[in-house]
């Protein structure tokens, strides 16, 4: 292996630590900041794309100054009549090196995607987990939420689940585009008039979370459209 493949390998596994470290630090982080269980779906979500950003950025930070601060000599490789110098190989290198780490970023993100098919805004005609309670949310009357429960019972700007329990909200709107967040529970959904979206999730702590509009929506009482989740034992 050549001096410059070592270097690339040893800065491919120094951004990997650096993501590891940075996504278990995010992790913890987003549990205490949103005021659940550090397993709370935010943490678990959003943790892994950051730590992955932050190995990508590691990486390409390194492989573009590594070759500035440490400037190689005038050897060069000839391939069938083709020469290859000390700078041509450093470009090259760093190239298949981003190209490795965007594969790799792109490729995690999609296995997260698929195996996440639930629990991620989607459009009405969709499946949904099974024994899964189905909760019609309506947002509407600016500036209000209402949910629909399953018997009929409806109730304004609050929303009592049971703990351990699978949860399908279908999300539409009487007038204008809003857009649900839960943060605890990693759930972030549109409600657009005449278009039902739906997300799944499941409580896995009991307590009060928070959840409200986080698409601007008009006027000066856009604020005020939030609300509070009880989960229950």
């Amino acid at each position: 292996m050549t001096h410059g493949a070592r270097m690339v390998t040893m800065f491919l596994i120094i951004s990997v630590v650096i993501g590891i470290a940075a996504t278990f630090i995010l992790y913890h982080l987003f549990g205490i900041f949103f005021g659940g269980d550090p397993g709370q779906q935010v943490a678990v979500f959003a943790a892994p794309f950051m730590g992955t950003g932050i190995a990508c950025g590691a990486v390409t930070l390194m492989l573009l100054y590594y070759p500035v601060v440490k400037k190689g000599g005038s050897r060069s490789l000839t391939w069938g009549g083709f020469q290859m110098n000390d700078k041509l190989k450093k470009e090259l290198m760093w190239a298949i090196a981003v190209v490795v780490v965007l594969v790799g970023s792109a490729t995690v993100n999609y296995v997260y995607v698929v195996g996440h098919e639930y629990d991620i805004a989607r459009p009405a005609n969709s499946p949904i987990p099974p024994n899964s309670t189905v909760i019609q949310v309506i947002g509407g009357a600016q500036w209000s939420w209402t949910f629909v429960y399953p018997n009929g019972t409806k109730s304004v700007d609050a929303l009592t689940l049971q703990v351990n329990h699978t949860y399908t909200l279908m999300v539409s709107s009487q007038d204008v585009i809003h857009d649900l967040l839960i943060p605890q529970m990693g759930v972030q959904v549109y409600a657009v008039p005449g278009h039902n979206n739906t997300v799944s999730f499941e409580p896995t702590k009991v307590g009060t979370y928070y959840f409200e509009c986080v698409e601007y929506c008009g006027g000066e009482d856009h604020y005020l459209m939030r609300g509070f989740l009880t989960v229950v034992s």
